[in-house]
């Protein structure tokens, strides 16, 4: 039985985005598992003008990556020490508070993880509620396990979720639209 894949016409440069992304969270991975294969867990990777601890590794220039076991690429990315397993990908992002911000990801700017199992992805996004996501841009998560998805999207409590353009989520509400309010 032989599938093929097909795209629709003209979906051509929709594809080569795809591919360019698929192939850098490919890279993304391989220097994780670079990091995490190397026994002694010392400066594993370096490039740039960076500051470093113990058992971080950063590619770039300005970064500041004082955790352990973790990685920045980009630059000005910070990690606060005493965070571990910490990834920041792109220009300005901030993992900071002791003890927190652990086991986290942000990609892309100027973003801030103030908690453990934090999620990121889009610019000037805030997480501070555990096992919090955000995706897009100006998204605030405060509520532990809740989701903002879209731009401007608020989520106040636990397992409120914001999708849309302005929204703002109560506790386990869901926030769907144009400057929505649960």
């Amino acid at each position: 039985m032989d599938k093929k894949i097909t795209f629709p016409e003209g979906s051509g440069a929709k594809y080569k985005h795809m591919k360019k992304l698929v192939l850098n969270l490919v890279l993304m991975f391989a220097v994780i598992t670079l990091t995490y294969s190397q026994g002694q867990f010392e400066n594993c990777i370096y490039c740039g003008e960076n500051e470093l601890g113990k058992t971080s590794s950063a590619i770039g220039d300005g970064n500041q990556n004082l955790g352990d076991i973790s990685l920045t690429i980009g630059s000005n990315n910070f990690i606060q020490k005493k965070l571990q397993t910490v990834s920041l990908l792109g220009n300005e992002n901030i993992a900071i508070l002791s003890k927190k911000g652990s086991f986290s990801i942000a990609l892309g700017t100027n973003n801030t993880i103030k908690t453990d199992y934090s999620y990121i992805f889009g610019k000037d996004n805030i997480v501070e509620g555990k096992y919090g996501v955000a995706i897009g841009y100006g998204n605030q998560v405060s509520g532990m396990v809740s989701v903002a998805l879209g731009s401007w999207c608020k989520t106040y409590r636990s397992y409120g979720v914001a999708i849309g353009k302005g929204c703002e989520s109560d506790s386990m509400s869901t926030a769907i639209g144009s400057h929505a309010a649960a």
